[in-house]
């Protein structure tokens, strides 16, 4: 479906006074998985995110995609076996974005999981698996030892699980386009501002605002998702929605280097306190090392680190490699925040590695309203079919015959970068076919220009300006919004983050 202005405004007005099946809250993975779950079931269904799709915690994974290894902790086993099958089935669904990869645990000098025990651990994790993925081997000769401190290690375990090769955000989108449709509708930028259950006509009336340009509409559903992440228990505390359960937050940072010569596995290294561990990613020309665990109370304070969390990180990475890091190495960072599900009453101050990363489904007792809480990337699929399953029960049968997912059509208008080896979708595809409004939709969840060069692809003096601004150009912009005006923008905000966040001053540090 294509999505420039034109398209976009008439698929406004035709949401005044529509009326759908389920209406979804939250386009980062959880949304997505459940909008995807629902539309191939036969249901009509809005998907709705007031930014970005994919654009909070989803676009700030370690782009790792686990099997379920950290539930063997807590002999979780069922969990770890749906989650391996889940892994599996993502390599096999989306080859372009999600491919098998051996990873390397490196354990610590110190302490008592000895390459024995690790190993151990690992060939029953294979064994659950189904012996899907690789065999576990020991190397003591490996390319990514020439930059690390081997004294720190005792050896390394290497064993395969599966690694995002595009990126977290673009598979968020992709999900949506395979399975956007008539009756399965995705909108960005569109805030819900109001939302009231009629118990006559059993519908919920749903009142949502274009945060991009000037639409408002009212239209009816049977049946609302909150899949709003950090966010959801503020959507249910507004609309008076009580359930026994809530989120803790935690939030993660990584910082984005440039990628040494040589790294071509994620890396996995023991920190000695409370099962931490801390990665090492490649990715592109960075690798992404973290992330920081820390419990947070105010989830807006969660999506960018602060100068003790970049402390903590160069300190780690200078513990663990043979090379010097400092904060003018730094590229770029990534930072959201999880939302672990405990109960409702939980007050505890744990840390935040030993909550569980289980998810919870609860469907309200009066009203259609189903609130997911917890999951990550891995487990979207399992927190989509648990919400379909809830929902059916609700609403019946599906009114439509279910929808097989689209098929994405190749890219033939592509550009390149200046610094970037290959090329990108340009633009005017993005905008046309993949819901991109902004340039920070393009620079950072559509492309990884803003991940993979400095000051979010302005380059270290600002020297890819002109470029941007000419990109900018491009994008449908608001009413009287000027090109310059928004690079200044992102100027002003790179400025902002190499002083506060990097502890450096300016372009050109």
């Amino acid at each position: 479906m294509a999505c420039d202005m034109r398209v976009r405004d008439a698929r406004w007005e035709q949401l005044e006074n529509s009326s759908f099946d389920v209406v979804v809250i939250g386009g980062g993975i959880t949304g997505a998985s459940t909008f995807a779950s629902l539309a191939a079931a036969g249901y009509k269904v809005l998907l709705i995110d007031r930014g970005d799709f994919g654009s909070a915690t989803s676009q700030s994974s370690g782009m790792m995609i686990w099997g379920g290894l950290l539930y063997l902790k807590n002999l979780d086993l069922n969990t770890v076996f749906r989650l391996c099958r889940i892994r599996d089935r993502l390599i096999e669904e989306f080859p372009d974005e999600i491919g098998a990869q051996y990873y390397g645990y490196l354990p610590a000098r110190t302490g008592w999981r000895t390459p024995a025990v690790i190993r151990l651990v690992l060939e029953f994790y294979r064994l659950i698996a189904g012996y899907r993925r690789g065999r576990v081997r020991a190397e003591s000769a490996f390319p990514e030892a020439q930059f690390l401190r081997m004294e720190q290690f005792r050896g390394s375990l290497f064993y395969e699980e599966a690694m995002l090769t595009a990126s977290d955000s673009l598979l968020v989108v992709n999900i949506i386009r395979r399975h956007a449709s008539a009756t399965a509708v995705p909108m960005n930028y569109a805030r819900l501002d109001d939302v009231a259950f009629d118990r006559q006509q059993h519908r919920w009336r749903v009142a949502l605002a274009d945060t991009f340009a000037d639409h408002a509409v009212t239209l009816s559903a049977r049946s609302i998702v909150n899949c709003g992440g950090a966010y959801a228990d503020a959507i249910n505390r507004q609309y008076g929605i009580s359930t026994p359960y809530r989120h803790a937050l935690s939030k993660g940072v990584y910082i984005n280097l440039k990628r040494p010569d040589g790294h071509d596995h994620p890396l996995i290294f023991e920190l000695g306190r409370a099962g931490d561990v801390l990665t090492f990613v490649p990715w592109g020309p960075v690798s992404l090392w973290g992330p920081t665990e820390t419990l947070i109370d105010d989830v807006n304070a969660g999506f960018a680190p602060s100068l003790a969390d970049v402390e903590f990180l160069l300190a780690q990475a200078n513990r663990n490699l043979n090379y010097r890091v400092t904060a003018r190495d730094i590229i770029s960072y990534r930072a959201g925040v999880r939302a672990l599900a405990v109960p409702a009453d939980y007050h505890a101050q744990r840390y935040p590695l030993e909550l569980s990363r289980r998810y919870r489904v609860h469907l309200a007792k009066a009203i259609p309203w189903v609130t997911v809480y917890g999951g990550k990337l891995t487990s979207g699929e399992l927190m989509g079919g648990r919400v379909l399953q809830e929902l059916r029960g609700v609403l019946g049968p599906a009114p439509s015959t279910p929808q097989r997912p689209d098929s994405l059509p190749p890219v033939h208008d592509r550009m390149r970068f200046p610094g970037l080896a290959g090329s990108w979708p340009s633009i005017a595809h993005c905008v046309r076919h993949e819901y991109c409004l902004t340039i920070e939709d393009y620079l950072r969840r559509r492309t990884n220009i803003a991940q993979w060069l400095p000051r979010s692809g302005l380059g270290r003096e600002n020297e890819n300006r002109d470029l941007i601004q000419r990109l900018t150009a491009e994008l449908p912009l608001r009413s009287g919004v000027r090109p310059a005006i928004i690079v200044d923008r992102l100027i002003a905000e790179a400025d902002r983050v190499q002083t506060q966040i990097y502890g450096l001053n300016g372009a050109g540090t």
